[in-house]
């Protein structure tokens, strides 16, 4: 099992812990995934979610009608013709039932593009699948998807994530003519697009099939955490076997996944959106300003979303590694990261750490100074 991406993240949010307790200071994190009070201050001021939800009775996501699936996909780019959906309560859910429909499904040989989410190696082996990481190759500020490998190297299947994992940066034309040249020679493509913007995904390019499956969790993208729901795009020949694990495996949906579905209908879904967006180009701003005298220490062109992703190749990979690492920089800054290395970068990219770009902008600006300062250092 591959818990090592995991046990490092457990050891980092021990060490921040046991610091702030012993030195009574607080420690901030900068990459992770809850947004700061200003950030949530703006979206409850625009969030307006439906309460007309019965508390009381079960919810299946085969209950749900065509119809209603439709103005699910329709949203979503797709006409729903050929393709349908599974509601699932979470992402993570949807990536243990694909993980299982794989299984089923007897595709027994899989890559993971990197980077990509934790869990998504550790799903897949439960499974018992014959599971490989396989890192994209950044090249002039875009990653290259190395079709020619995966073909060699005879996958059946090859997990994606859109945009790419912590970076916010979506395939260019050139690389989505690569995801079609892996489908046309058979080799299903799974696009975990959880945190795919509105407009972006990448079924509206390149159509559901019985090579491609897509998931999205729409709320997950504007950072609303706790209300939300996802849903898997597939060929409609898959609909049966993936609601009957779902059944047996994730049970019924929540209040709070019906109000999410309610509510990614809506205007108001777009309206957060707009804010959310607003709110992240303001930081990323304001985050370029301070990296602009630093040409060596950078973001990638077109990143978008809640994470991004700033490089620093000068400092030595291999320092980077150790948990002693990463209490260096607390206990000199009190700001606390994760490293590339927890979302799957390798040394390829050199050393990097996410930021996320819903904190309170004084906060995220501050801190990323105090963390090159230090960092600087090590070179």
């Amino acid at each position: 099992m591959r818990i090592d991406r995991l046990d490092f993240v457990d050891g980092i949010s021990k060490l921040e812990k046991d610091i702030s307790k012993s030195t009574g200071n607080f420690v901030t994190n900068i990459s992770y995934w809850n947004p700061g009070e200003s950030y949530q201050n703006r979206m409850l001021s625009v969030l307006d979610l439906p309460i007309n939800v019965n508390p009381i009775e079960y919810i299946y996501g085969y209950q749900l009608t065509d119809e209603y699936k439709a103005s699910v996909l329709k949203n979503l780019g797709v006409d729903g013709v050929d393709s349908t959906c599974v509601i699932m309560q979470s992402s993570t859910a949807a990536i243990a039932l694909l993980a299982n429909f794989l299984k089923c499904m007897n595709n027994k040989k899989v890559c993971i593009l990197q980077p990509s989410y934790f869990s998504v190696g550790l799903c897949l082996d439960s499974f018992c699948l014959d599971t490989h990481f396989l890192n994209m190759n950044l090249e002039q500020g875009d990653f290259t998807i190395p079709v020619q490998k995966i073909l060699d190297m005879g996958y059946d299947v090859v997990w994606i994530t859109s945009p790419v994992f912590c970076v916010g940066k979506y395939y260019t034309n050139r690389q989505i003519a690569n995801i079609n040249k892996l489908i046309k020679h058979n080799i299903m493509v799974i696009c975990d697009e959880a945190l795919c913007e509105p407009g972006q995904e990448l079924i509206r390019v390149i159509p559901p099939s019985k090579y491609l499956i897509s998931f999205y969790s729409p709320h997950k993208v504007i950072s609303v955490n706790s209300v939300k729901f996802a849903t898997i795009v597939c060929d409609r020949d898959y609909l049966i076997l993936l609601e009957h694990l779902a059944d047996t495996f994730h049970g019924g949906l929540s209040a709070s996944n019906t109000v999410a579905l309610e509510h990614y209908m809506s205007k108001n879904y777009k309206d957060c959106f707009i804010e959310f967006d607003k709110f992240t180009k303001e930081n990323l701003c304001i985050v370029k300003a301070v990296l602009n005298s630093m040409p060596e220490i950078f973001l990638l062109d077109d990143t978008h979303g809640q994470y991004a992703t700033i490089f620093m190749p000068s400092v030595p990979y291999q320092k980077t590694l150790s948990l002693e690492f990463i209490e260096g920089i607390i206990r000199s800054t009190n700001i606390s990261i994760l490293p590339g290395r927890t979302m799957g970068f390798d040394s390829g990219y050199g050393f990097c750490f996410r930021i996320n770009l819903t904190l309170n902008p004084n906060v995220l600006s501050s801190s990323i100074r105090k963390i090159i300062q230090y960092l600087s250092k090590l070179k």
